[in-house]
């Protein structure tokens, strides 16, 4: 597991990628597990070399299904955590607190992005970065301190990226990302709550005050900010679908599940078929 982050750890439980992203700065890797003290070269080098062939490959112009940057990443998981980033609006994501591990070869062997990991200042609970503006890409924005890797904007230069965003969305739409389902998981999360929310705000009276450049006006009550995050979903939603430019009718397998790629066979009959 390695992650994109704050620096934690010592410089040689780490390293820099060879490319710049914005404000001319390069990303900083860090190994995340195992961990510091039990490491062992062999493991640290063979994760680097891992990640710089992906890098190197997506900074190519090569954009081929099989010799270009996606043989060395799982597709599925880089769009959902692109999706659930931009549905968020997260102001972290992409550039902090950022994870990912690469499965066993016997598993696949692809470098996957995950698990998803700290969105207190997402869902359009602050200003800062745009993230209470429903429109927009979040991966466009910018930050010379800890900026976005380099890879989105490279993907989304990809035409077929955005063919399986189109197809891998349209999946998630019927179940996952459609505002029933998501109102459905608030209002049963905003019920678990209920007793603890009272005392949380008795002790902590902040319900109307800024704490975190939060956007204003501010409701001042709980309903209020349950029927905030409710808005915010339903715009936020209405713009991504809008703004996914892929092609439906040109959905590659890699869209819909490419974990197993690699043990499909064809057999294409006759010849010419």
């Amino acid at each position: 597991i390695i992650k994109i982050d704050k620096r934690t750890a010592s410089k040689g439980y780490g390293w820099r990628s060879s490319y710049k992203s914005q404000g001319d700065t390069a990303i900083w890797f860090q190994y995340h597990y195992p961990s510091e003290d039990s490491i062992v070269i062999a493991q640290k080098t063979y994760i680097k070399n891992y990640v710089d062939s992906f890098e190197n490959a997506l900074n190519s112009n090569n954009f081929n299904i099989t010799s270009g940057y996606r043989k060395y990443i799982s597709m599925t998981s880089f769009i959902d955590m692109f999706f659930l980033n931009e549905l968020s609006k997260n102001i972290d994501g992409y550039r902090l607190s950022t994870y990912l591990y690469k499965d066993k070869k016997s598993k696949g062997g692809k470098l996957h992005m995950g698990p998803a990991w700290d969105y207190d200042i997402a869902w359009n609970n602050t200003s800062e970065n745009g993230g209470n503006v429903t429109s927009g890409w979040q991966f466009t924005m910018l930050s010379d301190q800890y900026p976005v890797p380099f890879w989105w904007k490279k993907l989304n230069q990809d035409p077929i990226f955005w063919n399986d965003a189109q197809c891998r969305y349209n999946i998630l739409k019927t179940k996952v990302l459609n505002t029933t389902n998501i109102n459905h998981i608030i209002d049963s999360l905003a019920s678990l709550l209920a007793e603890a929310e009272i005392r949380n705000f008795n002790q902590w009276p902040i319900l109307s005050k800024n704490v975190y450049n939060n956007p204003q006006p501010m409701p001042g009550n709980y309903s209020g900010e349950i029927t905030n995050i409710k808005n915010f979903v339903k715009n936020r939603l209405t713009w991504m679908q809008s703004n996914i430019n892929g092609d439906v009718n040109n959905c590659p397998i890699l869209a819909i599940n490419d974990n197993h790629v690699n043990e499909m066979t064809f057999s294409v009959f006759p010849n010419p078929f």
